[in-house]
Protein backbone atom coordinates (compact mmCIF):
# COMPACT_ATOMS: atom_id res chain seq x y z
CA UNK A 1 0.00 0.00 0.00
CA UNK A 2 1.51 3.72 -1.13
CA UNK A 3 0.32 6.62 1.12
CA UNK A 4 -0.55 9.45 -0.37
CA UNK A 5 -0.43 13.47 0.08
CA UNK A 6 -2.19 16.07 -0.75
CA UNK A 7 -0.51 19.76 -0.29
CA UNK A 8 -1.30 22.94 0.49
CA UNK A 9 1.15 25.67 -0.31
CA UNK A 10 -0.21 29.36 0.67
CA UNK A 11 1.80 32.40 -0.09
CA UNK A 12 1.51 35.24 2.06
CA UNK A 13 2.08 38.87 1.56
CA UNK A 14 4.18 40.77 3.83
CA UNK A 15 2.35 43.45 5.52
CA UNK A 16 4.65 46.80 5.22
CA UNK A 17 2.24 48.66 7.80
CA UNK A 18 3.39 46.31 10.51
CA UNK A 19 6.46 45.97 12.17
CA UNK A 20 8.37 43.73 14.50
CA UNK A 21 10.08 44.71 18.04
CA UNK A 22 12.98 45.30 15.69
CA UNK A 23 11.59 47.42 13.49
CA UNK A 24 11.19 45.25 10.69
CA UNK A 25 8.56 44.44 8.38
CA UNK A 26 6.45 41.33 9.36
CA UNK A 27 2.93 39.55 9.47
CA UNK A 28 -0.32 40.13 11.14
CA UNK A 29 0.48 36.95 13.98
CA UNK A 30 -3.43 37.11 14.44
CA UNK A 31 -4.17 36.35 10.90
CA UNK A 32 -1.03 33.49 10.52
CA UNK A 33 -2.96 32.31 13.55
CA UNK A 34 -6.07 32.14 12.09
CA UNK A 35 -4.92 30.48 8.96
CA UNK A 36 -2.90 27.88 11.08
CA UNK A 37 -6.12 27.09 12.96
CA UNK A 38 -8.10 26.94 10.01
CA UNK A 39 -6.14 24.55 7.88
CA UNK A 40 -5.24 22.72 11.02
CA UNK A 41 -8.92 22.05 11.60
CA UNK A 42 -9.34 20.83 8.30
CA UNK A 43 -6.57 18.00 8.87
CA UNK A 44 -3.74 20.18 7.05
CA UNK A 45 -0.42 19.96 9.24
CA UNK A 46 2.27 22.77 8.56
CA UNK A 47 5.71 21.27 7.54
CA UNK A 48 7.72 23.80 6.45
CA UNK A 49 7.66 27.98 5.93
CA UNK A 50 10.33 29.47 3.79
CA UNK A 51 10.91 33.57 2.88
CA UNK A 52 11.03 35.10 -0.22
CA UNK A 53 13.62 37.88 -0.51
CA UNK A 54 13.93 40.46 -3.46
CA UNK A 55 16.31 43.12 -2.76
CA UNK A 56 17.97 41.77 0.69
CA UNK A 57 14.11 42.16 2.23
CA UNK A 58 11.57 39.25 3.31
CA UNK A 59 8.32 40.07 0.93
CA UNK A 60 6.61 37.04 1.23
CA UNK A 61 6.47 33.84 3.38
CA UNK A 62 5.28 30.06 1.92
CA UNK A 63 3.53 28.47 4.18
CA UNK A 64 3.86 24.48 3.18
CA UNK A 65 1.13 22.08 4.56
CA UNK A 66 0.22 18.35 4.20
CA UNK A 67 -2.76 15.65 4.98
CA UNK A 68 -3.12 12.13 4.19
CA UNK A 69 -4.79 12.17 0.86
CA UNK A 70 -7.32 9.87 -1.08
CA UNK A 71 -6.85 7.47 -4.16
CA UNK A 72 -6.96 11.07 -6.06
CA UNK A 73 -4.61 13.41 -4.03
CA UNK A 74 -4.37 16.92 -5.31
CA UNK A 75 -2.42 19.84 -4.51
CA UNK A 76 -3.84 23.64 -3.88
CA UNK A 77 -2.21 26.69 -3.69
CA UNK A 78 -3.57 29.99 -2.52
CA UNK A 79 -2.65 33.47 -1.69
CA UNK A 80 -3.29 35.68 1.49
CA UNK A 81 -2.32 39.53 1.35
CA UNK A 82 -2.87 42.75 2.78
CA UNK A 83 -5.46 44.71 0.31
CA UNK A 84 -4.07 48.29 2.10
CA UNK A 85 -6.05 50.11 -0.62
CA UNK A 86 -9.24 48.49 -1.32
CA UNK A 87 -8.66 47.40 -5.05
CA UNK A 88 -8.89 44.00 -4.29
CA UNK A 89 -4.42 43.26 -4.84
CA UNK A 90 -2.67 42.68 -2.02
CA UNK A 91 -0.15 45.55 -1.31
Amino acid sequence: MTVKWDYLTVLADINPLIFDLNGKRGLDAKLVNDMLCLYGSQGWELVSTQNVNSGGSTIQVLFMFKKLGTAQSVGEHKRIGFDLDGDGLPG
